[in-house]
């Protein structure tokens, strides 16, 4: 389960240059509670972690299950996305 973090705490989960990483279940795909950063160097991290060099992400919707980005989902996702909004 991801933890409720608001938006304005300087955490990985807030920060511009988090990527949150996705596990495949079945036919879909499940946001973990991992991602990378890869400023200045990639590292791997929490959703909680923290470091001097956050920035808070402007276009970052607050996240329950959601995931992050739309653009940097995988494509699966997107395509995934789409279809259930056809429905």
């Amino acid at each position: 389960m991801t933890p409720r973090i608001d938006s304005s705490e300087h955490v990985c989960q807030t920060c511009r240059h988090f990527f949150r990483h996705y596990t495949k279940r079945n036919q879909s795909y499940i946001p973990t509670n991992f991602g990378h950063c890869p400023y200045p160097r990639v590292k791997i991290r929490t959703l909680q972690d923290g470091c001097p060099r956050w920035q808070q992400a402007a276009n970052k919707a607050p996240r329950g299950s959601s995931g992050g980005l739309a653009s940097h989902r995988p494509r699966a996702i997107r395509r995934q996305a789409r279809a259930v909004a056809r429905k």
